[in-house]
C-alpha cells in the first residue's frame, strides 16, 4: 500500500490568492435582490408606521437577503401591517398581497382596506383618593386628548396615562396608580 502526502502549500503561495477570495466574498455579499416594497391604500403617517414596522421593507437592501427569506418576511407582512394600523384605532384591516419577480426584480404588493376605525364609544375619566380635588388634576382631565366620537388614538391614550402619572408624581402622590384602564 502506497501513501501519497502532500506538501502544504507554501504561504506565499495561499497569500497571493487572499486579494482573489476576498473579491469573490466582498461580491457575493454585495449581491442583494433587486427588490421593490410597494404598500397602496394608506398614506401620511400610516403609511410610514407601516414602512417601519414592514421587516421586508427594511431588509430590502441587506445583502444577504435570498429568495427563500423574502417568501417567509413577505408571508408575514400582512400581519406586520395589521399591527401596525391599530395604534391609529383600525382593527379590522384587509391586506390583500402579491409577491411577483420578472426578469431578477421583485416586486411585494400590498393592498390595505382600512375598514371602520375603532371609535371612542363612553369615556370615564376619575380621579379617586386624596387628589380627587387636585385642581392640576381638574385641569388635567380638561386637557383629555380623547373624546366621545373620536377615532381611538393609542398614542394620545399612553400619552395621556404617562402624563397623569407624571403628574401625580410631581404633585407629591407617589402611590398614585391606575386602577382600572382599558
Amino acid at each position: 500500500m502506497w501513501v501519497n502526502i502532500a506538501k502544504p502549500a507554501p504561504v506565499s503561495r495561499l497569500l497571493r490568492l487572499l486579494p482573489l477570495l476576498s473579491l469573490l466574498v466582498a461580491t457575493a455579499a454585495t449581491a442583494a435582490l433587486d427588490l421593490d416594497v410597494r404598500v397602496e391604500g394608506i398614506s401620511g403617517a400610516m403609511e410610514r408606521n407601516v414602512m417601519e414596522q414592514l421587516t421586508v421593507a427594511q431588509e430590502r437592501q441587506q445583502p444577504l437577503l435570498d429568495v427563500y427569506r423574502l417568501r417567509r418576511l413577505h408571508q408575514q407582512a400582512p400581519d406586520e401591517i395589521r399591527a401596525a394600523l391599530r395604534p391609529f384605532g383600525y382593527y379590522q384591516v384587509q391586506v390583500q398581497s402579491s409577491l411577483e419577480e420578472q426578469q431578477g426584480h421583485w416586486l411585494a404588493d400590498y393592498r390595505v382596506s382600512l375598514g371602520p376605525p375603532v371609535r371612542v364609544t363612553a369615556l370615564d375619566v376619575a380621579v379617586h383618593g386624596p387628589g380627587a380635588d387636585d385642581p392640576a388634576f381638574a385641569a388635567w382631565r380638561e386637557a383629555y386628548p380623547l373624546h366621545v366620537g373620536d377615532v381611538l388614538d393609542h398614542a394620545a391614550y399612553e400619552r395621556a396615562k404617562r402624563d397623569l402619572l407624571q403628574l401625580a408624581r410631581d404633585r407629591g402622590y407617589f402611590d398614585a396608580s391606575l386602577e382600572q384602564h382599558r
